[in-house]
């Protein structure tokens, strides 16, 4: 007999500015939000004033960036720094008597860069103007974000699971990664809010990364460590990181071989939850018999088990020692599905080193892909779905 897998913010102030040739108002650096205040420099009428956007509100979108850093719609023009290689996007007003419709300036004195501080390269772009042209728009994208090492560590846990390369879609709101391992055997559909972030600033675009990389800065650090990441470089090809003293970049990742994965939509009959402590040790147990696992659930009962040449390891779970049924539909009256033990293995371990998570959820049919997931990861900020299809016994 043979088997194989189934493949499946706005605070607002005025302050009075003075005329002079040119209406010069009010600059912001964008950088690392929290450490890079709202810098004004300004020329001009006494009696006239200015509203001061909070920082981080008013950033390019892809469809207004032309000539790699010049954004005309919003004002903004981003400041390669050759000292750490991140951009500091400073915000410009338009100079009412220009000479076209789109006409901005550069304040005299721009500050530092909003990562590093340096001040040398900014010094250089003095008494520039720009001028509104027709060039088609270059996509960029914009990330900075802070987050402490206990959720640092979740997350690349979660994503190194299936593959060491991901493409990770970003948005002012929300990152969100759909990872198919290469056997196409299972995947991972992962949704982190803003709000698991200590601060977010980002724009739509789409970004590759080699997961191990950022595993790798996970080591040693504590859960209240606060992790940097910024996106930069020549044509934000790097992530900058700073964790306490140290910093560095990674490289990006060249998404053009990357497909868009599709969650499929499948209808799971079963819906169950067991406490993921005795979930991991039953397949702990199981690794010193065989390669898969079978589970094999009815409306009272679930049971685990591995089955070696000579020996069997099994697991009963009830509503007595952590079993709870949340739904149990279809016309069966119970349903059964073998599976890789090593794909539940790295999912369990990931799901195991969240400390709140204290019970696994999951969802299942006869012969269809078993769904482990959780919306409690991240302190309720992120969803988690994994789908692992089931291993086919042929006669």
């Amino acid at each position: 007999m043979g088997n194989g897998e189934k493949m499946i913010g706005n605070n607002e102030s005025e302050i009075p500015i003075s005329e002079n040739e040119a209406t010069k108002t009010e600059l912001t650096q964008i950088g690392n939000v929290n450490e890079s205040p709202i810098k004004i420099a300004i020329d001009g009428d006494d009696n006239q004033t200015v509203d001061i956007p909070e920082i981080g509100e008013e950033t390019p979108k892809e469809s207004q960036i032309i000539n790699d850093n010049l954004c005309f719609d919003k004002g903004f023009y981003g400041i390669y720094c050759d000292m750490c290689g991140g951009t500091t996007w400073i915000k410009m007003v338009e100079i009412p008597d220009g000479p076209c419709d789109k006409h901005f300036d550069l304040p005299d004195d721009i500050g530092e860069c909003a990562h590093c501080g340096d001040t040398d390269l900014f010094n250089e772009y003095d008494d520039f103007d720009f001028e509104e042209t027709k060039i088609d728009p270059k996509p960029e994208g914009i990330l900075s974000i802070e987050i402490n090492g206990y959720h640092y560590k979740q997350i690349v846990d979660i994503l190194n699971v299936l593959t060491e390369e991901v493409k990770l879609n970003i948005s002012p709101k929300t990152i969100n990664a759909k990872i198919v391992d290469p056997s196409h055997v299972a995947m991972i559909n992962l949704e982190i809010d803003r709000n698991a972030f200590l601060s977010f600033m980002a724009n739509d675009f789409t970004l590759g990364i080699d997961c191990t990389k950022l595993k790798e800065l996970a080591r040693g650090i504590k859960k209240d460590t606060i992790i940097s990441l910024d996106l930069g470089g020549r044509g934000n090809d790097k992530l900058i990181y700073k964790i306490g003293i140290n910093s560095g970049e990674i490289g990006t990742v060249d998404i053009t071989g990357m497909s868009d994965t599709k969650v499929p939509n499948v209808n799971l009959p079963t819906d169950f939850q067991i406490p993921i402590k005795e979930f991991y040790e039953i397949l702990k147990r199981a690794e010193d018999l065989t390669d898969h696992v079978e589970i094999i659930i009815d409306n009272e009962s679930l049971i685990i088990q591995a089955m070696g040449e000579t020996d069997i390891a099994k697991a009963k779970f009830d509503k007595n020692n952590g079993l709870s049924i949340w739904g149990f539909g279809g016309n069966d009256s119970k349903y059964r599905s073998l599976f890789s033990l090593s794909y539940l293995m790295d999912i369990v371990k990931a799901l195991k080193g969240i400390k709140e998570l204290k019970y696994i959820r999951m969802r299942m049919g006869t012969d269809y892909p078993l769904m482990i997931y959780s919306e409690d990861i991240l302190n309720g900020y992120g969803k988690i779905e994994y789908l692992v299809a089931p291993r086919i016994e042929n006669d």
